[in-house]
């Protein structure tokens, strides 16, 4: 037989006494909230923003919608979103698209760099030794001449 606090039971109560579909009553009431701070702002907030709104929805919810059902939200996920206009869809697919091509001419162009750098840093480490070869050169022919001039001089 199961044991029960007073508390346990008053929060079952509550949650029988408002509705009897307490998890739809939820989703519901999350996504009127959802869409309402959605509303109040730019595809390029709700882009960029995402997680926070979501956040809000019931962080922000002054109703006592939740306690008087005997409920409590931890958090909130949203799982997919669909846009209700099929215009704004597809507005909203062809800033995804362009993003998408933003972001692989970025990589691109970062990887072009990258070998560039790599070359200039080779070109560096060639001009680097030949300068070191033309040094030992030169110490190698005036050392030459100088024995040369000694050797004229002996005679």
């Amino acid at each position: 037989r199961p044991h029960f606090t007073n508390s346990v039971i008053a929060i079952y109560r509550s949650m029988i006494k408002f509705t009897s579909d307490t998890t739809g009553d939820v989703c519901n009431h999350a996504r009127s909230r959802f869409i309402e701070l959605v509303s109040k702002v730019t595809l390029q907030e709700f882009m960029t923003k995402f997680n926070a709104i979501a956040e809000k929805v019931h962080e922000e919810d002054t109703s006592d919608f939740y306690t008087q059902r005997g409920v409590k939200i931890h958090s909130l996920e949203v799982t997919g979103y669909r846009c209700a206009q099929q215009s704004t869809a597809a507005i909203l697919e062809q800033i995804i698209q362009e993003t998408t091509n933003r972001m692989n001419k970025l990589q691109q162009q970062e990887s072009e760099n990258e070998v560039q750098l790599k070359e200039i840093q080779g070109d560096i480490q060639e001009e680097t030794a030949m300068a070191e070869l033309i040094k030992i050169q030169t110490q190698n022919s005036n050392a030459k001449a100088r024995m040369e001039g000694l050797a004229e001089a002996e005679r």
